[in-house]
């Protein structure tokens, strides 16, 4: 921001919590959020982020006060993100799974004095140490008397211009080293607006999220939703029963949810003899995405598929539905307000088919990392965010994922992918779940191992599993262990943690393997 004055920037003259105070004025019994339990309107969102500007107005903090949002609540997370922007803050985006000692990391490095939380994360919350405010609590307790006309009145905003920090976004924080991203404004809003342009999302829609909405993909469609005044149905808990149950109820333009989960559900729509309900669309992120899986909801959920890559910089890919059969394993165009590419390891621009880091120049102006200032050096190179994923862009334009930094390892003179010999193994009968790393050994190649879930029916040994995996790949790709595990450790995010799969196989470091038990080698 620099030392720029106020007539010198640039104001904001549309904003997301503007939004929402428009809708809840001229769509007040509109539903906002729905979930197994009940509806709350526009106006009933209104009326909470009133409560609760009142009580941060009464801190007299100084504008831009970085406060941070720890909750699991729907409708009281997105009041509550509404009041902080609406008195001039800026808010820290808190993973409610992370520990409360990294959450505490967090905090102080963003050095919030104010948490907004509620009593089910009272115990968590007491592990940070700041001023703290149990939302759900303060509603409970503010008088039915209580006059929001003040802050009814358009002219009592605090003006937000296009530089500021909106937030910083912690969105899994699974090493002891917050990595937060900071995104301003001009950021967010350009990224809503992206997401109302591509899905699309209008004032009609209604759009089923499965995730939780301190995760990025579930924050920026739930704040998309309200940008356009549209209708969210955010379940409290996923599950195949609930979301049934909701789509019978409710027409659903577009459901977001993981790959995982729309296997699931394919899974129960075959077990199935009663009718299902389809939404117009699926969109998945988080995951790659198999071609098998893509055919099979359009057969089975009767709904066209899209996928998107993307990351918390900013960065980010979308497929149309008819890419499913045109070009079923890429991940898509840029979006409309991004401009992406492939850049070698030089940082140099490749051409069309080389394998690359995915990088680009988003929308969001992405400019740090919240005091990491390795990151900044690795992650950002002038005005481009590069990412840790690998691919390659085909001649139309259409990009294409093959994994990621820290799945690519050289063996016998030959680049190898994990991610494409997990595919392989996914492809037998052998596995619900598999997940394969490298090990890298000090003078010599990595080895790739595998940490597997077998499914119910199979009794293989791992010498038979190994034999059925190398039948499928070069000598490479071939895995030198694997392990029978009941189930695969998962980190805060939600997703499989390498580390942890690292240590089933290693001891002392990363870099001294040891032969686990239950396993098969195979050099």
């Amino acid at each position: 921001m620099g030392t720029k004055t106020a007539q010198e920037r640039i104001r904001m003259g549309f904003s997301l919590h503007e939004a929402v105070r428009h809708w809840a004025t001229y769509t007040p019994e509109k539903p906002l959020l729905i979930n197994e339990h009940l509806h709350i309107t526009y106006r009933e969102i209104q009326e909470k982020i009133i409560k609760i500007r009142a009580v941060l107005s009464a801190r007299h903090l100084e504008p831009q006060t970085p406060i941070g949002l720890l909750m699991d609540d729907k409708p009281i997370y997105l009041a509550s993100l509404c009041a902080i922007l609406s008195e001039g803050h800026s808010v820290v985006i808190l993973n409610v799974a992370i520990p409360g000692n990294l959450l505490a990391n967090m905090i102080h490095d963003c050095q919030c004095p104010l948490l907004l939380t509620h009593e089910t994360l009272l115990e968590k919350a007491r592990q940070i140490d700041c001023d703290q405010i149990l939302v759900d609590r303060m509603l409970q307790q503010t008088p039915t008397t209580f006059d929001p006309a003040p802050f009814r009145n358009p002219e009592n905003y605090n003006p937000r211009y296009l530089d500021q920090i909106w937030g910083t976004i912690y969105s899994s924080g699974t090493t002891g080293q917050p990595k937060g991203v900071v995104r301003t404004d001009l950021s967010i809003l350009s990224e809503l607006i992206g997401w109302c342009f591509e899905i699309p999302i209008v004032r009609s829609s209604t759009i089923y999220i499965s995730r939780p909405i301190y995760y990025t993909g579930g924050l920026v469609l739930s704040a998309a939703a309200m940008l356009a005044g549209a209708s969210i149905i955010a379940p409290v808990l996923h599950s195949e029963i609930n979301y049934h149950d909701l789509l019978s109820r409710h027409s659903v333009s577009m459901a977001f949810m993981l790959p995982s989960e729309v296997d699931q559900l394919i899974q129960a729509r075959i077990a199935s003899s009663l009718p299902w309900p389809a939404p117009e669309k699926i969109l998945t992120m988080g995951a790659p995405t198999s071609v098998t899986l893509k055919k099979l909801t359009k057969k089975w959920l009767h709904c066209d598929y899209i996928e998107s890559w993307g990351n918390s910089e900013g960065l980010g890919t979308i497929t149309d539905p008819d890419d499913v059969e045109r070009r079923p394993k890429s991940i898509g165009r840029p979006f409309l307000t991004d401009r992406m590419f492939i850049l070698n390891d030089k940082r140099e621009i490749v051409q069309n088919q080389e394998i690359g880091l995915i990088s680009g120049i988003a929308d969001s102006n992405f400019s740090e990392y919240r005091n990491r200032s390795d990151l900044n050096q690795e992650a950002i190179n002038d005005d481009r965010v590069i990412s840790e994923d690998l691919g390659h862009i085909d001649p139309d334009g259409y990009f294409y994922i093959v994994g990621r930094t820290v799945d690519r390892m050289i063996r016998n003179g030959h680049v190898v992918f994990t991610s494409d010999i997990e595919r392989a193994m996914l492809q037998t009968e052998n596995f619900e779940a598999a997940k394969v790393v490298a090990i890298e050994r000090p003078g010599k190649d990595a080895i790739p191992v595998a940490a597997v879930v077998l499914k119910p029916s199979i009794t293989k040994t791992p010498e038979d599993l190994l034999q059925d995996i190398h039948s499928l790949l070069p000598p490479e790709q071939h895995v030198s262990s694997i392990l029978i595990v009941n189930q695969l450790p998962m980190n805060a995010a939600g997703k499989v943690d390498l580390n942890a799969v690292r240590a089933l196989f290693c001891k002392d470091g990363a870099n001294s393997f040891q032969t686990p038990t239950n396993q098969g080698i195979k050099s």
